[in-house]
């Protein structure tokens, strides 16, 4: 009870100084317990939020969405999960590409160095590759669990379809052209392997 009392004070204190700092605390909080809790809900705020691409880092350096956020919230909790039950990683044949072409991009970072722009895309390359797809893919129990979340990327990508028919123009939400078209594509491809699998 003491830690959370502290957490709780903590909280209060940087509501007082930095709101939008303590907002995004409590978020993360809350989002850490929906991932202990309900992995596959996690999943779906996770894919539900994916085609909304907003900078929501509020200057840290790095630019990220909140579907990154998330991603990266969810891979201790996986990790935790899986030491707790004693469950194996189950690692697929995509492990030793990817980390074959990490190893390839991170020689390339060190000869032509440019620091926040290298330091930028290691880390989404270490997100999407590594913890998108070694660590939730091999922690989670069933593969199963993520045909809901594929859906909520779905649904979400209706709802941005119907607002680009609505309004004529390519551009909403803060999302260029070339996001709402990769946004597309991935739905697309999404949905044929939806269709194959049914």
């Amino acid at each position: 009870m003491l830690p959370l009392g502290f957490l709780c004070v903590g909280l209060v204190t940087l509501a007082e100084y930095r709101p939008i700092w303590a907002a995004a605390a409590l978020y993360c909080l809350f989002f850490l317990v929906i991932a202990w809790y309900s992995p596959v809900l996690a999943l779906i705020v996770v894919f539900g939020a994916s085609p909304f691409q907003a900078d929501v880092s509020n200057g840290l350096g790095a630019r990220f969405s909140i579907a990154e956020l998330n991603l990266a919230l969810m891979a201790p909790v996986f990790l935790i999960q899986n030491l707790k039950l004693k469950r194996p990683m189950h690692l697929d044949i995509l492990t030793a590409p990817i980390l074959t072409y990490l190893v390839v991009c991170g020689f390339s970072c060190f000869v032509v160095w440019r620091e926040h722009s290298a330091i930028v895309s290691v880390w989404q390359m270490v997100l999407y590759w590594v913890i998108g797809t070694i660590v939730i893919g091999g922690c989670l129990k069933d593969p199963v669990f993520l045909i809901v979340p594929l859906r909520a990327f779905l649904m979400s990508s209706s709802i941005l379809a119907i607002m680009v028919i609505t309004t004529g123009s390519l551009s909403v939400l803060g999302l260029s052209k070339n996001g709402v078209g990769s946004t597309f594509a991935g739905a697309v491809i999404i949905c044929l392997e939806l269709l194959l699998v049914a």
